[in-house]
């Protein structure tokens, strides 16, 4: 409040020489200096001070509300110069156009990008994009895994830690998992690119890379990606992943104390039943799992 009470005395005047040479030395002082000549040009209306008090007291309307000292028309001009200054500064420096959307763990999250495509987030992950330059180039980063469904128009980029995948209008989905990257495509074309690899995926065709090579192609019919329908699909999937992926959608913590990391899982796990998903994964593994303190705890059978 007081840059404004001392800008608004610079504005209408009233600084003395020892105040004006503080102001013009303080930080802000520049900008305030450049907008105020550019709206130099400004007129205020053509007010009578006189006139109007002669209105007023001839009204016919009793006004019965205490009567305030009205100000100078000085600082009326000043605040609305502040006002105008204030606009000036967002003009020049304008606010951050970068969109961060976060889909927490256990919760599943559907935005609208700015050419009205669609991206649905599965729990645990986060994409990025920049507002400003959309229209000249649509591309964004994600971090886990998202359903795309693309409005036709220019390039569409999605940019993960492995690979770039590339449409121009089409349905897909990818999963970005600890150095390990998953292309589905459900309708039209995707190129998905990783170092100096890369391959053109049509509908109903999944890529799978591995710190960014590619270990696996395949056909699948399915018409969505399994984790919409309520399923967690695997491929060849170590535990420790699995793990990590059922924490994510579970919003739960698992230690795994089985010492079978790496032994991978090919298979479907419900991703809304939690007990029916570890029974599932204990009899494929030979585990035995206990809650302890809210965590759930896996171990061998002995």
């Amino acid at each position: 409040m007081e840059s404004q009470h001392d800008l608004a005395k610079w504005l209408s005047g009233e600084m003395t020489d020892a105040e004006r040479t503080a102001f013009e030395q303080s930080e802000g002082y520049a900008t305030y200096d450049r907008i105020a000549k550019a709206s130099a040009h400004l007129k205020a209306p053509d007010f009578n001070e006189d006139e109007r008090l002669m209105e007023i007291y001839s009204s016919e309307k009793t006004i019965e509300t205490p009567v305030r000292q009205l100000r100078p028309m000085r600082w009326i001009y000043a605040a609305a110069a502040i006002l105008v200054i204030s606009l000036g500064v967002f003009a020049l420096y304008p606010t951050e156009k970068s969109v961060d959307a976060i889909a927490a763990n256990g919760h599943q999250k559907q935005i609208s990008l700015p050419d009205a495509s669609v991206v649905t987030m599965n729990s645990g992950s986060e994409i990025k994009y920049d507002v400003a330059s959309w229209d000249k180039h649509r591309k964004l980063t994600l971090d886990g895994e998202a359903f795309f469904k693309v409005a036709k128009g220019k390039r569409f980029d999605v940019v993960t830690s492995i690979g770039t995948i590339s449409v121009i209008g089409t349905q897909f989905n990818v999963r970005e998992r600890d150095n390990r990257l998953e292309v589905e495509c459900f309708e039209g074309k995707v190129k998905v690119a990783s170092g100096n690899n890369s391959i053109l995926l049509t509908k109903g065709m999944i890529v799978v890379y591995e710190n960014g090579k590619q270990v696996d192609a395949y056909p699948t019919s399915a018409g969505s990606p399994s984790w919409m329908r309520g399923e967690l699909r695997f491929n060849s999937s170590k535990l420790r992943d699995i793990v990590s992926e059922l924490e994510r959608i579970y919003s739960i913590e698992i230690t795994d104390n089985s010492r079978q990391s790496d032994v991978p899982f090919t298979g479907s796990l419900p991703a809304d039943d939690l007990e029916k998903a570890l029974q599932i994964l204990c009899k494929t593994y030979n585990l035995n799992a206990r809650t302890v303190q809210n965590k759930v705890v896996l171990s061998g059978n002995e």
